[in-house]
């Protein structure tokens, strides 16, 4: 229910972008855990999907995000 809410608000806060602004058009990343084992990764990769998150979601582990970020 919360991955669907933010696929929501998403699209209602960039409705002036059109199709491109659409979250189905975005490159989405969730950042997970790092003591997030396979099955745990696994249940979040439904969810997003039950939530209606582009084919092409990608996990990324919070140390590896905060490289990233930084």
């Amino acid at each position: 229910m919360i991955l669907g809410s933010f696929r929501q608000a998403w699209d209602q806060a960039h409705t002036e972008l059109g199709s491109q602004g659409s979250f189905d058009n975005q490159q989405v990343t969730i950042t997970v855990p790092a003591s997030f084992d396979s099955a745990a990764q696994s249940l979040t990769l439904e969810a997003a999907k039950r939530a209606g998150f582009p084919d092409n979601v990608q996990l990324l582990e919070e140390p590896q995000a905060v490289f990233y970020r930084w």
